[in-house]
C-alpha cells in the first residue's frame, strides 16, 4: 500500500478551548484553511459527525469525525479518488499562555500516488499558510 504525509505547527497565543471553539466552527474553516472552499457538518462537531468538505480546486467528498476529544483532538478522514485521507488535529498547552496546534494528513491506498500528483503538492505549500492563518483567526477572534 502506497502512503504520504504531511504536517504543520503554530503555536498561538490562546487557551485550548479557544482553538477547539475555531475548529468546531466548520463554517469558519474557509477563513483560514486555505485548502478548503466549503465544509458542513450535519450534527454537532463531535465524535461520528458527519458532512461534506469541498477543497479547493477538487469535488465535494463525504467527511466523518472518527474521534474528538474536546479542548485537546480530533480525527476526520474521507476519500478522494480512491485513496484514504486522515485530517488529525491536535492543541496542548505551551509555555508563556501559548498552545501548540498541529494538523497532520495522512494519505493511503493504491491511488495515494495518484492524489500526491493531483493535489498534494499543492497542499503541502498551502498547510503552513493555513496553520499561519488558524493562528491569526483565532488570535483575531480573542481581541474582537
Amino acid at each position: 500500500m502506497f502512503r504520504w504525509a504531511l504536517e504543520s505547527q503554530v503555536h498561538i497565543k490562546a487557551k485550548p478551548k479557544e482553538v477547539w471553539d475555531a475548529w468546531a466552527d466548520a463554517a469558519s474553516w474557509v477563513k483560514w484553511d486555505s485548502c478548503t472552499k466549503a465544509l458542513s457538518l450535519e450534527e454537532p462537531f463531535c465524535s461520528g459527525s458527519t458532512g461534506q468538505r469541498k477543497a479547493i480546486g477538487c469535488f465535494s467528498a463525504p467527511i466523518s469525525i472518527v474521534f474528538a476529544e474536546q479542548g485537546k483532538r480530533f480525527c476526520m478522514k474521507t476519500r478522494l479518488f480512491g485513496a484514504k485521507v486522515v485530517y488529525s488535529y491536535y492543541v496542548a498547552p505551551w509555555w508563556d499562555e501559548k498552545v501548540r496546534v498541529v494538523q497532520h494528513i495522512e494519505v493511503s491506498g493504491f491511488f495515494a500516488p495518484l492524489l500526491w500528483l493531483f493535489a498534494g503538492r499543492k497542499w503541502k505549500k498551502r498547510l503552513p499558510d493555513s496553520m499561519k492563518n488558524f493562528s491569526s483567526f483565532v488570535e483575531n477572534k480573542l481581541t474582537q
